[in-house]
């Protein structure tokens, strides 16, 4: 969990004499301990998110050895040891959170395996933390590979942590690369298959980040868009990976390569799915290419998806499909001849040992033309609860609904208002959905979007929900569900926090509503949402406010610098410490390490399990410069929309 960050000055110089265990040294020594400093806290060029800690010796003898400690007054000598070194005035270090890092102190012990002292306490700067910032591109860079200008009510999610937060999946869904199937080396780059897609897979092993492979589809053609929705189980061993672009004729599941895809259905879209080989654990294969059961033309079936922590339950978002039908059909063979247009279904599909198969086709039980339900996907942890953000949809009630029978007021309709669906598997019977909750924003209006972006906690207990475009004008976290939304501020964006009752496990209650606390029209915070596994940490996008200081703040008052740099991108940071709905609080405000015109941040973002590790796609931004860097970005040359991520 995020901590509101206390940046002091360096602490006072002394010897301030520490009881406790701690390491002996090597070698028996009578040299006596005195006073000395820790002078410097630097970023490390080697590592993403690492420190260099450097000190003044504590003796002059040999067989001293120096604990490099993170304050913490629970612990012994209030030192939680992050490294121990001998005879040795440097140590690097690597943290899992640079927005917790700031918030610590950080100090050295010397022992002589008979007694210890301690230097002076320091912490780290914002400057410093901002030069440990991680900043990954693809290997071979080209225009308009990370975004194209059709915004529409659908996120792309095109950036995946694992929850360990060890493994980072980045796709370029506008590839161009006719290069077909993974590899782990160098590949060939022919722009010879446009928008056909691709994903690069990064991995953290010894705290050191590196390339680990580059998928395409094995069956990839030109305008596939194969990685505009990507997800990664929690262990990162299973990659989920939607192209709505893509043709294929075959319905259903196929496990056996090559496919049989024969185009014929233009833009129904597939999903492929990846796991790391049993084998070999560096390897990864393709295990499933997966189609609708009910395929049609332009349905772009994984426009969106989800997929559980244990990577056996997949959700696919369809929100093109025409379908009339409403509610929950458990059956693939239902009949779909009726039309309304571009209403949306969810498709969930379970894994059963090694067969993937369709476990759910399910419609809005509102449906209505043009609402695009599955246009926003989130699945609890273990796969049992589903929410579905439907930001086109346009009824007129506020609140919350249980049940399936809803009251939407669609003849005083609040156009594209927006809702969020949830379904759950039934209590009595552990394969069967139902829908547990219709839920509209408390202070709904027209043009809102309320539902662009959902996310679920692991235990599917808190939902956030983001209104990209919500024009309350009132800053900061009201816990009220009588919103005071003070003089209009359009598009500013909001986010809205909804908990199960704790005296009714089957209902739901708003507890937060949020806005930036340096609101500007046309921001559209809450594009992009991402709660930690418990709860306890959320991430909210604003790809479009254009505060001009780059990296890492933690303060609530928010220093914007004297220049816009328009459109740049923003991501806020919320923790909380308890559930509890009075405690949220903004942890910290964030933007990228090298800001540019455009470069959208915070369009699509990941967190880890404990939300310690945050990953922020800028899908506009023009670097020319590949692989990866840390701290201080050299650019390159300008490459127009190649895209970038920032690793916090």
């Amino acid at each position: 969990m995020y901590a509101v960050a206390l940046l002091s000055a360096a602490g006072l110089t002394g010897c301030l004499s520490r009881s406790g265990d701690l390491p002996s040294s090597t070698s028996s020594t009578s040299t006596t301990l005195s006073s000395f400093n820790l002078t410097d806290i630097s970023a490390s060029t080697d590592n993403v998110k690492t420190m260099t800690l450097t000190w003044t010796k504590a003796a002059s003898g040999t067989g001293i050895s120096y604990t490099v400690c993170q304050k913490d007054t629970s612990e012994e000598n209030d030192c939680l040891a992050l490294d121990t070194v001998e005879d040795t005035l440097t140590a690097t270090v690597t943290v899992d959170s640079l927005v917790e890092a700031l918030a610590q102190d950080y100090f050295i012990l010397a022992s002589n395996g008979s007694s210890t002292v301690s230097s002076n306490e320091d912490s780290l700067t914002t400057e410093t933390a901002n030069e440990m910032i991680g900043y990954f591109k693809a290997d071979h860079v080209d225009e308009d590979d990370s975004y194209d200008n059709d915004i529409s009510s659908t996120n792309a999610v095109n950036v995946a942590l694992s929850q360990d937060g060890t493994t980072l999946a980045i796709a370029v869904p506008f590839d161009d690369s006719d290069y077909q199937g993974i590899t782990t080396s160098s590949f060939n780059d022919n722009s010879d298959a446009a928008e056909s897609g691709a994903v690069y897979v990064f991995k953290k092993v010894d705290n050191t980040w590196s390339r680990a492979a580059y998928i395409k589809a094995s069956n990839a053609q030109s305008n596939d868009v194969f990685g505009y929705s990507i997800a990664l189980s929690s262990d990162g061993g299973t990659l989920a990976v939607g192209a709505w672009g893509e043709d294929g004729d075959q319905a259903g599941v196929q496990t056996e390569l090559p496919i049989t895809d024969s185009d014929g259905t233009g833009n129904s879209g597939a999903v492929y799915i990846f796991d790391l080989s049993d084998s070999d654990s560096s390897n990864w294969v393709q295990s499933a290419y997966i189609k609708a059961s009910n395929l049609g033309i332009s349905d772009e079936f994984g426009l969106n998806l989800a997929l559980s922590g244990d990577g056996s339950t997949l959700a696919v978002g369809a929100p093109f499909e025409d379908n009339d039908l409403s509610g929950i059909e458990t059956s693939s063979d239902f009949t779909d001849d009726s039309v309304v247009t571009t209403s949306g279904a969810v498709y969930l599909f379970k894994l059963d040992g090694d067969n993937w198969t369709q476990d759910a086709y399910i419609k809005a039980s509102n449906v209505g033309s043009g609402d695009e339900f599955g246009s926003n996907l989130s699945l609890s942890t273990d796969g049992s609860a589903l929410a579905v953000g439907v930001p086109l949809e346009d009824g007129s009630e506020s609140g919350i609904q249980t049940g399936t029978t809803l009251t939407d007021s669609e003849n005083t309709s609040l156009t594209d208002s927006g809702a969020v669906y949830l379904f759950d598997l039934s209590d009595s019977d552990s394969s069967s959905w139902e829908q547990s909750a219709y839920i509209k924003a408390s202070n709904g209006e027209d043009y809102d979007y309320f539902g662009k972006s959902v996310s679920l906690s692991g235990d599917g207990q808190i939902l956030a929900v983001g209104a990209s475009s919500e024009s309350g004008g009132t800053t900061g976290i009201q816990t009220s569900t009588t919103i005071d939304e003070g003089s209009e501020s359009s598009d500013s964006g909001a986010v809205y926090l909804f908990d199960l009752s704790d005296s009714d496990s089957s209902y739901w209650v708003q507890s937060a509503y949020i806005k930036a606390s340096n609101l500007e029209d046309d921001d559209e915070f809450g594009f992009s949402v991402a709660l930690s596994n418990d709860g306890s940490t959320l991430a909210v996008g604003a790809p479009y406010e254009d505060g001009g200081t780059a990296g890492i703040q933690t303060s609530t008052t928010i220093d914007e610098g004297t220049t816009s740099v328009t459109e740049s991108g923003a991501v806020y940071l919320f923790d909380i410490s308890a559930k509890s709905t009075s405690s949220w609080q903004q942890s910290a405000y964030i933007k990228a390490s090298n800001l540019g015109d455009d470069a959208y941040f915070g369009r699509n973002l990941s967190i880890s399990s404990d939300g310690s590790a945050l990953a922020v796609d800028a899908p506009s931004e023009d670097g020319g410069e590949t692989g990866i860097q840390i701290g201080t970005v050299d650019e390159g040359t300008t490459v127009t929309n190649s895209g970038a991520v920032y690793l916090y």
